[in-house]
């Protein structure tokens, strides 16, 4: 089927824009044509995605605005077919790093360093392995640092946006993370592997914890 939905699948344009985002394809605001009903979405590496109703433009851009007044946080919008508002949310490194200290977010160091699981020092960054790489923090962790940032109250360094609340309210139509599909890829053909298929004790027990 051409919105990638599968028989019986009750796929909506919203859930078909997702499957698309995850699977890595992506559509900018320029791609999209006066009157067509495209979605349209920014490029690059997005962590949370926050849905509004097409008639809360006013509470999408006022959470926007909340969003970056904090130092550290990158916003971007985008709109789905039916004419729902996107607010894409990542972070800059400096954000992550600070707040995976304050979460007591363990890396591993690096094999000079012992090569064990510790908590993430900024004190210590450069001992952690692949401290330098843009995948050093995974989807997972990302996600988890920008939940507990946009909730915090302001007075804590947070955006004080009251997630839950806001989606029982409905101001939030939906909120969730969105996890890189490398990561997932990796994690499944790793389990589905002729050796671990046949062998428990080679199961990434420990990689699908961690994720």
């Amino acid at each position: 089927m051409k919105d990638g939905s599968q028989p019986g699948d009750p796929m909506t344009p919203f859930t078909a824009r997702t499957r698309q985002m995850e699977s890595g394809g992506q559509m900018t605001p320029q791609n999209q044509r006066k009157g067509s009903a495209e979605p349209t979405s920014p490029s690059g590496r997005w962590d949370w995605l926050i849905v509004f109703d097409q008639t809360r433009r006013s509470e999408m851009e006022q959470t926007k605005q909340t969003v970056d007044n904090v130092q550290g946080l990158v916003t971007a919008t985008g709109t789905s077919s039916t004419g729902d508002f996107f607010l894409y949310i990542t972070a800059t490194r400096e954000l992550f790093e600070l707040w995976a200290e304050k979460l007591m977010i363990k890396k591993l160091m690096k094999k000079q360093y012992g090569g064990t699981l510790e908590t993430f020092s900024l004190e210590h960054r450069d001992r952690f392995r692949g401290i330098h790489r843009d995948t050093f923090f995974n989807s997972m962790e990302r996600a988890k640092v920008l939940y507990v940032v946009l909730d915090r109250r302001l007075d804590q360094g947070g955006a004080e946006l009251r997630m839950d609340l806001q989606r029982k309210n409905k101001i939030f139509k939906a909120a969730f993370p969105l996890h890189e599909p490398a990561e997932r890829r990796d994690l499944l053909a790793a389990w589905l592997s002729k050796r671990t298929i046949w062998d428990f004790r080679y199961h990434p027990i420990q990689a699908m914890a961690h994720y």
